[in-house]
């Protein structure tokens, strides 16, 4: 299974965890600024029961409501994460698959994958 459709499989399967009942929370999954249209495609068609599938790149929607639960998506750019820091403000943030590069001194850089959630 490639990274693409792994990080589809779990955001299918955490979508469908965090929303267990029809009433409560709305749940969105966001991906990244940066998320091609393949990946955006393959998110629509995979990620069944979330509120919405929507790219960062658009900004955020105004139909989240305070206390919807948001899943990020491999967010790569400091605009993802800008967005999701505005969004955790109100809202549980969910920041999977998040990647930060770090260069050290000698210009030697390394990429760092976390999973990361916020309370709101």
């Amino acid at each position: 299974m490639c990274f693409l459709q792994a990080n589809l499989a779990f955001g299918t399967k955490l979508v469908r965890a965090l929303k267990p009942f029809m009433m409560g929370p709305k749940v969105w999954f966001f991906t990244s600024t940066t998320a091609s249209a393949n990946f955006m495609a393959k998110a629509k068609k995979t990620v069944q029961g979330a509120q919405g599938v929507v790219s960062l790149q658009n900004g955020i929607p105004e139909s989240v409501d305070d206390g919807d639960i948001c899943i990020v998506m491999a967010p790569s750019v400091r605009q993802d994460y800008m967005l999701a820091r505005s969004l955790a403000a109100t809202n549980p943030v969910i920041i999977v698959n998040g990647l930060a590069k770090v260069c050290l001194p000698s210009r030697m850089c390394a990429a760092i994958t976390s999973t990361y959630i916020s309370h709101g």
